[in-house]
């Protein structure tokens, strides 16, 4: 009897539903025999067959488990069902006859007999709780290939052109995006630059109602510029004072075209038009166009606006050309490709060939590969002979990165350690921090701490480093920062003592962007200054809407060439906190965030982000971020440390001030227990509660 050469188990559920499953792995065990289609058609409708009778009938009141195992050897193929269902009731010593089955019209008795009309054998074994049914097939001749299906250089240049061909369709796809949101981009700063410099120019003429100066500017511009189809001055009330495409029109109520809805001025917005309602009804293709409002000021004082809307027929055009550059590009880079991809294939396939043959011998029992040459191909064999010389260096690296991760473990308790253990509590005020490590020990830190006249410091910083260097980096500028915010009320001058400080503490290319803020809870002010950080976002509840405050200034510890002064760049703002304002510190993990396709999640969806939640207490807002940050990302994460500090103003008096810092009963909260830092002076009251677990 012929060995068996190769065995394949696949365990299914006993559901239709499996079946196509069930054949997929069939048709995958029986790969290397290379049947034909006919032959493999046949076989899989036995299986198949088999299969079903065993759902319907051995399993008749539910599911159950069922395995198949092919077995395949050079004379034949051979196929097993087991199921744990009802067997097949034969007498002792009896044999499974499908004839007689087909005869008594036994359930399943025209699928048996169809099995016995494709395989060669067929039996039946019940042993214990499981049964068998086996199906064999004897091949013709010996089908197993003594050689690969495919050569390597058809596999290389098959394979090469399949990857070339998503490349450059890739690159296409991406190239054509990019570039259609930049010729779209240039075409509508254009029309901002347009509408901004008609605004400027016509403030004269409006602001002294001369019509006439008004008609010759509109009338010049629309020489000027052709893809205009509409062009209006209209003062604040909306009348028209000029229209070079509708002079009829003067002195009357100017109204925009209906298809525009409602926004702000200074912004383009597409829409689409039919001119003739007839010609939409027959299929008359719509015109695409752009309509911007730009108000016209004379001083701070509105006049008027102008209303202007320009087809996008030139655009398209553009993007037509672009498209049709980048089409050629591609196609010359794809045919260039193609043709290294086969000459790259005919070039490797003999050396691999000959590699091949000299593996087979070595796992034939030789010592070595026989020398190939000085090429890498004569590297690849001198490597296969040096492989047992590798073991130890490869042990002597294993020590040594072991050696690394516990230099990132204790760079990481470092970093843990020097992050605050609480937070301070600010009476008609909200503090929320979220801190969330990356993968590997980065430089993000945060701290609050107390400055000179009550104030509170709040600091957020990066380091750029990473691993020990960028945590003894932080360690040193948040000492610094301790150390000289005492008795301080200017943040400049602090961030000047700590640059002098910890330039000298901080590893050489190596710099620190810090945001420090002063805060004066109870008068609801705020000094702050930075360190070439981020810009603080400050949200205005009188306004509905978000505001970016960011200082010049210089990193810490950065080396600057001669002449240039940390001293003399940093600056120092004040802001005046209103009812319901609050402010947001954070670093460029969290707007450097990407997703899978590489897209950052960026300042303006921050932006976007603060503005849309600002009814929310800081808690909520830091949860809704942590969210919507992750719902970017999807489940790769992000590779750097993120940091984002809230403050949030909640309309309370502010009589005391809750700090957190000075010597007085302390609670700290652990577990189930809570404990109490307070402190009394004059009629403020500090206090302390723990940090949210990042």
């Amino acid at each position: 009897m012929s060995r068996v050469l190769k065995e394949s188990t696949a365990f299914f559920k006993s559901r239709p539903e499996e079946l196509s499953a069930l054949r997929q792995f069939m048709l995958s065990a029986l790969w290397e025999l290379s049947l034909p289609v006919k032959e493999q058609s046949a076989l899989w409708l036995a299986v198949e067959e088999a299969a079903t009778n065993v759902i319907r009938h051995a399993y008749l009141f539910g599911e159950g488990p069922l395995r198949l195992t092919v077995r395949t050897a050079r004379e034949y193929v051979e196929f097993s069902l087991y199921d744990r269902g009802r067997r097949l009731e034969l007498a002792e010593g009896e044999r499974l006859d499908l004839s007689r089955l087909v005869e008594t019209g036994r359930k399943g008795g025209l699928g048996l007999y169809l099995i016995e009309k494709i395989m060669d054998e067929v039996g039946y074994l019940s042993r214990g709780e499981e049964n068998e049914f086996r199906m064999r097939k004897h091949l013709k001749g010996s089908t197993f290939p003594q050689r690969a299906r495919f050569s390597l250089r058809a596999k290389v240049s098959v394979f090469g052109t399949v990857l070339l061909t998503a490349l450059v369709l890739g690159s296409y796809f991406v190239a054509h995006r990019k570039l259609s949101q930049t010729i779209t981009a240039n075409f509508e700063q254009k029309l901002e630059d347009l509408a901004g410099g008609l605004a400027s120019a016509a403030a004269e003429g409006l602001f002294n109602q001369n019509d006439l100066i008004l008609s010759s500017l509109t009338a010049k511009t629309r020489q000027d510029h052709p893809e205009l189809t509409s062009l209006v001055i209209a003062d604040r009330g909306g009348k028209v004072w000029a229209d070079p495409f509708g002079p009829w029109q003067l002195l009357s109520v100017y109204e925009p075209p209906p298809q525009v809805s409602a926004g702000p001025a200074g912004v383009p917005r597409r829409f689409t038009i039919t001119e003739d309602p007839v010609q939409s009804k027959t299929g008359h293709p719509a015109e695409t166009r752009y309509y911007m409002a730009q108000k016209i000021y004379s001083g701070t004082s509105w006049l008027g606006t102008v209303h202007l809307s320009a087809s996008t027929a030139g655009l398209d055009a553009e993007l037509a050309q672009a498209r049709s550059f980048l089409v050629q590009i591609c196609l010359s880079v794809f045919l260039f490709g193609g043709l290294s991809v086969w000459v790259l294939g005919a070039y490797l396939s003999r050396p691999f060939q000959r590699l091949t043959e000299g593996l087979r011998r070595v796992r034939e029992g030789e010592s070595r590969v026989p020398a190939m040459g000085k090429d890498e191909f004569g590297e690849i064999a001198r490597a296969v002979n040096e492989i047992t010389a590798y073991f130890k260096k490869s042990r002597k690296e294993l020590l040594e990165q072991e050696k690394l991760r516990r230099e990132m473990e204790l760079a990481q308790e470092v970093q843990r350690a020097l992050l605050p253990a609480e937070f301070p509590k600010i009476e008609g005020m909200e503090v929320a921090v979220w801190y969330q490590s990356a993968r590997e020990v980065g430089g993000d830190f945060f701290d609050f701490f107390p400055a000179g006249k009550g104030l509170l410091g709040i600091a957020v910083a990066d380091v750029s480093g990473k691993g020990v260097p960028g945590a003894l980096g932080m360690a040193t500028v948040r000492t610094a920062l301790r150390l000289e915010a005492k008795g301080k009320t200017s943040p400049a001058e602090i961030l000047c003592r700590v640059n002098r400080l910890a330039s000298e503490g901080i590893a050489r290319g190596m710099f620190v962007t810090v945001f420090l803020a002063l805060l004066d809870a109870e008068k609801r002010t705020l000094f702050f200054s930075s360190a070439g950080h981020l810009p603080m976002l400050l949200y205005r509840a009188e306004e509905k809407k978000a505001f970016s405050y960011n200082p010049p200034g210089l990193p810490v510890g950065l080396a600057l060439p001669e002449g240039a002064s940390f001293e003399e760049r940093i600056k120092t703002e004040k802001i005046a906190l209103e009812k319901g304002d609050f402010f947001l510190l954070y670093t460029d993990g969290l707007v450097e965030a990407a997703d899978s396709r590489g897209s950052r999640f960026g300042r303006e969806q921050l932006v976007r982000l603060v503005e849309d939640s600002a009814g929310l207490s800081a808690e909520a807002l830091i949860s809704r971020l942590k969210t919507e940050l992750a719902a970017f990302v999807g489940g790769g994460g992000w590779g750097d440390d993120v940091t984002a500090v809230v403050v949030k103003d909640k309309a309370v008096a502010a009589e005391n001030i809750i700090e957190g810092f000075g010597n007085g009963a302390s609670e700290n909260r652990m577990g189930a227990r809570t404990v109490k830092v307070e402190t009394k002076t004059a009629d403020r009251k500090y206090s302390l509660q723990p940090p949210e677990e990042t």
